[in-house]
């Protein structure tokens, strides 16, 4: 079994607990009864229990896309990153800020798998499957957005006097808008402070927790670049259909933002493996080996079967591959054939999406035209 097949097992039993964890400590939290802390008909008020539903759902989908192997959009990667760091304030604040007011009580199993067992094992895969996917950094912004809403909602709920438990129209004490410290006091006892001081406390921990998230992965991910350095090879017979499918995931996942679900599905429908085979047999195909699997292709070969002109084909990265160097080691893998090194002039007819990737490594727009052609394609060259 290779590692991403173990990698993949790993975030299976993950996801499963978590699921099994919500479930029964949702249950449990309601059958407790309104006595019980988070107990009772108003537990999906409580951002606990919200937020241990969504990272159920995500870690289901996860888990069905994972058994039927299907492409998985960098926004998904995202959306499961918000939702890992919103379980992790769960925990965190029951463990840090909550728990020590409830005293003994505070450790039922209930809250134990809600604010415990779900936030350790989503964070876990959070971390196992994160380094498939290509997180920006801008991202860690939207950490924010469903503490943020869940704030709003439950000041809305104070305001109109809803009842999260007997006789209490606030869900935590921290968002008691009617404490003795209000919206900006202090005090030296339970608050502490203001609701608007919680809750900017609360979004600067957030993006901090988010931040430290992204630097972690990005660390593992380097780590694990290193350890997993891709070969560039050339292509054989047998890689025919692992390309095919390559660039038809590439092709949904990567592109289809730029172009219309017509465009994208004219081209899957050409990239066959049988077209693949033909296009290796008139070029030099190179292919991206990582792990014992293809992530990633590029070809290059005569310009309309000009000796001192050539041009670059078929160029794409497994969208989770994407972000480490590979594009750039497929480029420099075709700069360095034959038929680069005899022209005097190289065209690609890039991509709107690939656009700025082959403008960092030196190829201008050819007769400066700056505008895509009918194909949607920019024409670029690299004259020597």
């Amino acid at each position: 079994m290779d590692k991403n097949a173990v990698r993949g097992s790993i975030s299976l039993i993950l996801k499963i607990i978590v699921v099994i964890s919500t479930v029964a400590g949702t249950v449990l939290s309601a059958i407790a009864g309104s006595r019980s802390f988070m107990g009772g008909g108003t537990v999906f008020m409580y951002f606990t229990i919200q937020s241990n539903i969504a990272i159920a759902v995500i870690s289901a989908v996860g888990a069905v896309l994972l058994l039927r192997k299907k492409p998985v959009a960098t926004s998904w990667y995202v959306v499961k990153f918000v939702g890992t760091v919103s379980i992790t304030l769960t925990g965190l604040v029951f463990c840090f800020v909550l728990a020590p007011t409830l005293g003994n009580a505070a450790w039922n199993i209930q809250n134990i798998l809600t604010h415990v067992v779900v936030p350790v094992a989503a964070v876990a895969d959070f971390f196992v499957t994160g380094v498939w996917g290509n997180i920006r950094c801008r991202s860690v912004f939207f950490v924010i957005l469903p503490p943020l809403a869940y704030a709003i909602w439950a000041g809305a709920g104070f305001a109109l006097g809803w009842q999260f438990a007997p006789g209490i129209n606030y869900p935590y004490f921290f968002l008691n808008w009617g404490s003795p410290a209000g919206a900006f006091g202090f005090t030296k006892g339970l608050p502490f402070m203001g609701c608007v001081w919680w809750i900017i406390a609360l979004l600067i921990l957030l993006i901090a927790l988010g931040a430290a998230y992204l630097a972690i992965l990005n660390a593992i991910k380097k780590r694990r670049i290193k350890r997993e350095q891709p070969v560039i090879r050339r292509f054989r017979e047998s890689d025919a259909e692992c390309v095919s499918e390559l660039i038809r995931r590439t092709l949904k996942i990567s592109n289809s933002s730029d172009y219309t679900p017509e465009c994208i599905d004219e081209l899957i429908a050409r990239h066959t493996p049988d077209y693949i085979r033909k296009r290796a047999d008139h070029t030099h195909f190179y292919v991206a080996e990582n792990s014992g699997a293809v992530a990633g292709c590029g070809a290059i070969g005569p310009y309309w079967d000009s000796e001192t002109e050539s041009c670059l084909f078929t160029i794409f990265v497994d969208p989770e591959c994407q972000g480490r160097g590979i594009g750039k080691m497929i480029i420099d893998a075709l700069e360095k054939d034959e038929y680069f090194l005899r022209a005097k002039r190289v065209e690609v007819p890039a991509s709107i999406t690939a656009l700025g990737f082959y403008r960092k490594l030196g190829y201008d727009y050819k007769d400066g035209v700056t505008e895509p052609d009918a194909e949607g394609l920019y024409r670029l060259e690299k004259r020597s």
